[in-house]
């Protein structure tokens, strides 16, 4: 059975993420939808999968025919800022990739204990760092858990926005959701434990080896 997968935002984190997901979903047994209602800007495509001919486009408009380009694979968009009323609607895996904690905060308090959401997911970035969270909406645990992460706007300490020098961090963002998705679809006792990644790549990452042949 296709489970569905609604990705909200389609900025920094959330243009990649759908193009990665894209790639893997009919493997994995999905389908995505993407929810954005914001225009491309001239300098999101320094740090977006956008091009510059997509500027003055809607991210949706132009995400849809950007992932069939290079995938040939159709997803879902709805141009719209996602309100109250779709927020009540969703279904399945929802993964979050907004760039406010009201707009987080939100839509979790929309989604936990909704038996129709399957599972929750959150990226939040800053710079060269960021954090992932994964977890059963509906187990109690993982939403106490989940809602110390919630803090006010006022407490963000407003890093640097995303730059082309922070994209590999994004990458590694879409990366890790994937394989969260891979292993959730392998193993349902994934579902039950809340995940935390982190990703920082302040410093390059270094993998240490004594072997010099590892292929």
């Amino acid at each position: 059975m296709t489970e569905k997968i609604t990705l909200i935002g389609a900025g920094s984190l959330g243009s990649f993420q759908a193009l990665l997901i894209s790639k893997i979903a009919h493997a994995i047994g999905c389908e995505i939808e993407v929810f954005d209602h914001d225009k491309v800007e001239s300098h999101n495509t320094d740090n977006q999968l956008y091009r510059l001919s997509d500027a003055g486009s809607l991210k949706a408009d132009s995400l849809k025919k950007i992932v069939y380009l290079l995938t040939e694979k159709n997803i879902k968009t709805e141009p719209v800022k996602i309100n109250q009323s779709d927020i009540l609607r969703l279904r399945g895996i929802v993964i979050v990739m907004v760039d406010s904690m009201a707009a987080r905060r939100e839509i979790f308090e929309a989604c936990k204990n909704d038996a129709s959401v399957s599972y929750y997911i959150e990226a939040r970035t800053g710079g060269n760092t960021a954090y992932v969270y994964a977890f059963n909406p509906r187990q109690q645990g993982s939403i106490s858990q989940y809602a110390q992460m919630l803090y006010s706007d006022k407490r963000v300490l407003n890093p640097a926005c995303a730059t082309i020098e922070t994209v590999p961090a994004l990458w590694a963002v879409a990366a890790a959701v994937a394989k969260i998705l891979i292993l959730i679809k392998k193993d349902d006792s994934f579902r039950d434990k809340f995940l935390e990644v982190v990703v920082n790549f302040e410093d390059l990452p270094l993998v240490k080896t004594d072997k010099k042949e590892i292929i």
